[in-house]
């Protein structure tokens, strides 16, 4: 029926090579939506690398559907005392380059929501709701803690049960709800080379919101590691990936990782960055205010008024409060009261398309 959707292949990560296959065989066309479970360590926002190949493949196959991400989250892992600690593997080999704590987790859920809506993600879907066990148990099992709630009751006076207890996740997620939920993701601007990102949000009627926040990564500065999938090559050509088909220097020249090692499959791998310094000047919007906007943190404390800046730059006027840029996001939503602003010529200078990495930006321009 018209209700109805067939979604898929849901990938394990985004395996561009598999869709690729899928594509082949012609099976895309039946399907309304491309899954994918675009898990990583690290930051959320590495993975528009890994849509821009993916949107790479189906531009080529003339693919018109949305993409769909149907199951995503961090684990909060914690040693016997209750102390942050890197969640184990499946092979029970703990992960040391990524310790999320419940602090760190909830921020992740918030900027993974955030990145999607970035990259014109139709669907997104947080794993999970709450914890596989009770608080002790398989504490180190990162499986066991992708909630963003505890499991356990808690026991209140006279026997009586209590909701369970929230972590900071479920706090993270209820601001996203409260603040932007009526809202529609409308444009976006992801500054690479700063490391800002900016996702637009409009409700008809009234004011455009954003979410705004930078990482400690850099996408041109740092040592970048690599994704190791089979066969993938940085070259476009008519819009697809092509295999095999580009030499050391043409990989290295597009910021990929080269690897000639006898025995391996893969040659020319996308780079993502590793954690560098900041280097971002939070002072700086990464678009231009049109008017004044009320600032709150992730957990939707207010914490600032902020106004369109005097000078011509993108450093706005604070109204009261404190407003730097964060690696946690925070919304800036229109004041209560405040007339809405006239949106002619808003679209000079702030994000009016949704984020493209440099290898889609170069593909789309010709390049």
């Amino acid at each position: 029926t018209e209700s109805e959707m067939l979604v898929g292949p849901t990938t394990s990560g985004v395996d561009v090579n598999y869709i690729r296959a899928v594509a082949e065989t012609s099976a895309l066309k039946y399907l309304d939506a491309v899954t994918l479970h675009p898990y990583r360590p690290g930051p959320p926002e590495s993975v528009l690398f890994d849509y821009a190949s993916l949107r790479s493949v189906l531009h080529s196959t003339a693919y018109a559907g949305a993409i769909f991400s149907s199951e995503w989250g961090y684990g909060a892992c914690s040693d016997p005392n209750g102390t942050a600690a890197p969640c184990e593997s499946p092979t029970g080999e703990p992960r040391a380059d990524d310790v999320v704590t419940e602090r760190e987790q909830a921020s992740r859920l918030a900027r993974m929501f955030l990145i999607n809506d970035a990259a014109n993600v139709t669907y997104s879907i947080w794993y999970e709701w709450i914890n596989d066990v009770d608080d002790g148990v398989q504490p180190l099992v990162a499986e066991s803690n992708f909630g963003a709630v505890h499991r356990e009751w808690i026991h209140g006076s006279a026997g009586k049960t209590q909701p369970r207890r929230e972590k900071l996740a479920y706090h993270a997620a209820q601001t996203l709800q409260q603040l932007l939920g009526l809202r529609e993701p409308v444009g976006a601007t992801c500054d690479l080379a700063r490391h800002t990102y900016a996702v637009r949000y409009s409700q008809a009627g009234g004011s455009d919101s954003w979410a705004v926040w930078f990482t400690n990564t850099s996408a041109h500065n740092a040592v970048p590691k690599c994704d190791h999938l089979p066969n993938t090559c940085c070259r476009f050509d008519n819009g697809s990936i092509i295999p095999g088909c580009v030499s050391q220097q043409g990989c290295e020249e597009r910021g990929c990782c080269w690897d000639a090692t006898p025995g391996k499959q893969w040659t020319c791998s996308h780079a993502y960055p590793n954690p560098v310094p900041g280097n971002v000047n939070t002072s700086l919007l990464p678009f231009e205010l049109p008017s004044c906007r009320d600032v709150y943190d992730l957990f939707g404390e207010k914490t600032a008024q902020i106004c369109p800046p005097v000078d011509g730059s993108r450093a706005p006027v604070v109204a009261w409060g404190e407003f730097t840029l964060t690696t946690d996001p925070q919304y800036l939503l229109p004041p209560k009261g405040q007339a809405a602003d006239d949106k002619q010529g808003l679209d000079n200078g702030s994000a009016v398309q949704f984020c493209l990495t440099p290898v889609l930006q170069s593909q789309t321009n010709g390049q």
